[in-house]
């Protein structure tokens, strides 16, 4: 009599095939284990678009570089054992479209800002991103998006300082979700001053019998759209008509 033992090793499970944040060319593989391991040890074989590239793996997880960007790669793991191989898990992952390089920045008034890039990228379901992040607290980031070469945001602050920063968005067949650029181009630009928007602050009032002193704090910071450079100051007697100063 003899015998004979037979493998009984499951498939790997939970494939996650993703880039890895700030990198173009890189695709970080995670896999979890078969639940059943017929009680040897496993050991896998990993395939990236048909070819070998790990042929004893005995860690559930591996990372990839110098892949180009943009593109959608097929991964297939096989766990193994002594005694052959077991189930296998198949998957598909892409690398971050490049960032588009910006040419051009410019102010086209106080409140908008015409943005001009380009790109290498031959994928026609890219489209581009940009962001204009304010230096001053308490202003809202303000984002568009094109497909084109040139975008225009709206709604900017006058005489503030902003970051500008552009990004290739993928939405490719078997991407599996919208993946953002590996990086960003930022560019900083100062708004085009313009008048106050808000008046002066905590005015005071000393009167005497024959003057009146007044004192003030210029308006909120946010308000100013640019360096004040004076102030109008109107009275009106309670019998004539109002006068300037």
């Amino acid at each position: 009599p003899y015998s004979m033992r037979v493998s009984n090793l499951g498939a790997p499970t939970n494939l996650m095939i993703s880039p890895p944040s700030g990198s173009c060319d890189q695709l970080m593989v995670n896999w979890t284990a078969p639940s059943n391991t017929g009680g040897l040890q496993v050991k896998y074989k990993v395939y990236r678009n048909s070819t070998l590239r790990h042929s004893k793996r005995a860690t559930t997880t591996t990372t990839w570089s110098g892949l180009t960007a943009n593109t959608q790669y097929t991964v297939r793991v096989v766990a193994f054992n002594d005694l052959g191989d077991g189930g296998e898990v198949t998957g598909t992952g892409r690398t971050r479209p490049q960032a588009p390089t910006v040419s051009d920045v410019t102010p086209t008034n106080s409140t908008q800002l015409s943005v001009t890039f380009s790109t290498s990228a031959v994928d026609l379901s890219l489209q581009f991103k940009c962001t204009a992040r304010p230096e001053l607290s308490g202003l809202t980031n303000r984002a568009g998006s094109t497909t084109g070469s040139r975008l225009i945001l709206n709604d900017l602050s006058p005489y503030v300082n902003y970051t500008v920063g552009c990004t290739s968005i993928s939405t490719g067949s078997g991407s599996g979700s919208v993946i953002n650029s590996c990086s960003s181009t930022m560019n900083t630009i100062r708004m085009p001053e313009s008048a106050p928007s808000g008046p002066p602050l905590n005015l005071d009032v000393i009167r005497t019998n024959t003057s009146v002193t007044l004192s003030w704090d210029p308006p909120e910071e946010k308000d100013r759209n640019g360096i004040i450079t004076g102030y109008d100051v109107k009275y009106k007697p309670t019998d004539d008509s109002a006068e300037e100063i």
